[in-house]
């Protein structure tokens, strides 16, 4: 899968995703680079720390499109883990969504697409948190599970 396929699986509104390939062929990046740099991340990194390690991959921009932009090719590196572990292409693309999720809450808050959350991602990227159905769910370093009702979630009962 390549990131604009990813972008149109997550519902990435089609302006930003325009700008997030643009990006892409402009730093071209290698896979491999983006291998190693997944590889590198700790089980639970903290979040700080995680966003300083996309910094030394390029730098962070006002609308935060550069750190989606890596956030989205590290999304494309967990799809292998999350295809090893048997998890279901529908649950990756759900948990993935927060990424699209975010940029159309930053377009309501802030009158234009942005990635205003630059640090939440590295729980979907490291497989610790999970949509399942209209809800998240967070494994934490203490192994306890919080639950997460996102912003978009569909709490009425039929």
């Amino acid at each position: 899968m390549q990131l604009q396929e990813l972008c149109q699986r997550i519902d990435m509104p089609e302006s930003v995703t325009t700008q997030l390939v643009a990006i892409d062929r402009q730093r071209a990046v290698p896979v491999s680079r983006w291998q190693a740099f997944y590889r590198g991340l700790a089980e639970f990194e903290p979040d700080e720390a995680f966003y300083h390690k996309l910094l030394t991959v390029a730098p962070d921009d006002a609308l935060g499109f550069n750190v989606l932009w890596q956030s989205l090719n590290l999304a494309l590196q967990a799809a292998d883990i999350y295809r090893q572990r048997s998890i279901a292409d529908e649950i990756y693309a759900a948990t993935m969504g927060f990424f699209s999720r975010t940029v159309k809450e930053g377009r309501l808050e802030q009158g234009m697409y942005c990635f205003p959350t630059r640090t939440w991602g590295i729980r979907q990227l490291q497989l610790r948190e999970f949509r399942l159905g209209t809800l998240e769910f967070e494994k934490t370093p203490t192994g306890v599970i919080e639950i997460h009702i996102p912003s978009d979630a569909d709490l009425d009962q039929p």
